[in-house]
């Protein structure tokens, strides 16, 4: 009698449903031939969404009868509800990439009201990792975070990078010296990204020899923006498709700006999203400094910066402006570097592991 296949159904109840950290997860989830893969998310935004994935949940959970359920990113409003649903017998893997209780506490989410929600969310988000059976997160911070901080047991504790699209489109030709620096910034601007401190550094840079994009919109910083776009070279666009993003909007900068800058608790556990992508395409990153096992390397492949300086971000600016001819290089060492420790090749090789 052959062997049955593992029945692994994967949820997802989040903003934005295809966020690249589920959507690499399950792109290499799709590819094992052991496992029998559900997928079980939102389509529609708002509120309505829990509603969608419950009704979705109660019935596929029913006749799939998974052997491992995997809450993506971000799920630790629906844990229980999936644990309620699921068999006994039932694996949970809970991807905390993010600590909702860090967010609130101490990344300024909500105020002062944030941060007397932090003390029951503290309670809420111990116990849902403690009742996990694995626990998936993207750096050895966060992993250090969660053992330290919930006193979770850091062997049911998985590294995992976001990775990035890994869609590599044609790169424009370089035109250097003949025009001025293309720096990129994309973003949702949380606290931890210190676009405060990258702004302030922009006021020190030549608009002439520079010129910056910014792609997201945040109502804190579009005075700013624009007051600072009537004396620089600044262009600012509030959305951009993300199939667009990667395919024509990276592509036509030189420089991308992964940050973070912060100096914030979270800011110094993550590697951005936008980080992978930028290395991921050869492009020359401004990465924000933290205590991390991946080899980043200051003017080899990235440009390694001390975070919460605008001083320092502009330091970095200003090197890429007098150094161009070393451009191409770093941008080739960063690729190789997202290559053999950040990409899809990495996820694959460690939920292999898991599974």
């Amino acid at each position: 009698m052959m062997n049955q296949k593992t029945r692994v159904m994967y949820v997802v109840c989040y903003k934005s449903p295809d966020y690249i950290r589920n959507k690499t997860q399950l792109d290499e989830l799709k590819s094992f031939g052991h496992i029998n893969l559900q997928i079980v998310k939102n389509t529609s935004r708002g509120l309505i969404r829990y509603f969608e994935v419950f009704s979705k949940l109660k019935k596929q959970v029913q006749t799939f009868k998974p052997n491992i359920i995997i809450l993506g990113f971000r799920s630790t409003e629906i844990f229980w509800l999936v644990k309620l649903l699921s068999q006994p017998n039932t694996q949970i893997i809970y991807d905390a990439m993010m600590s909702p209780y860090m967010a609130l506490r101490f990344e300024a989410k909500f105020g002062l009201l944030g941060k007397a929600l932090s003390i029951p969310i503290f309670f809420i988000e111990r116990t849902v990792l403690r009742s996990s059976d694995l626990i998936l997160t993207d750096t050895i911070g966060h992993s250090n975070f969660y053992a330290d901080t919930f006193k979770v047991t850091s062997n049911k504790i998985v590294v995992l990078p976001v990775g990035a699209s890994e869609k590599r489109p044609k790169p424009i030709a370089n035109r250097f010296p003949t025009r001025p620096i293309k720096f990129l910034f994309y973003g949702s601007f949380l606290p931890l990204h210190g676009v405060d401190y990258l702004i302030d550094s922009i006021e020190c840079i030549d608009e002439k020899s520079a010129c910056f994009t910014f792609v997201g919109y945040s109502k804190k910083y579009a005075s700013r923006l624009k007051k600072l776009s009537m004396r620089k070279n600044i262009e600012v666009i509030p959305w951009v498709e993300y199939e667009k993003l990667i395919g024509e909007v990276i592509p036509a900068h030189d420089v991308g700006i992964g940050g973070p800058f912060g100096n914030t608790k979270q800011s110094n556990l993550v590697i951005t999203g936008k980080t992978s992508e930028f290395l991921c395409q050869g492009k020359t990153t401004l990465v924000g400094s933290i205590k991390t096992d991946i080899s980043f390397k200051d003017k080899h492949n990235c440009l390694l910066i001390k975070q919460g300086s605008a001083n320092e971000i502009a330091k970095a600016i200003n090197w890429c402006i007098e150094n161009k001819n070393k451009l191409s290089e770093i941008g080739m060492n960063g690729q190789k570097l997202y290559n053999d420790e950040l990409s899809k090749t990495v996820i694959k090789t460690k939920l292999t592991n898991i599974f």
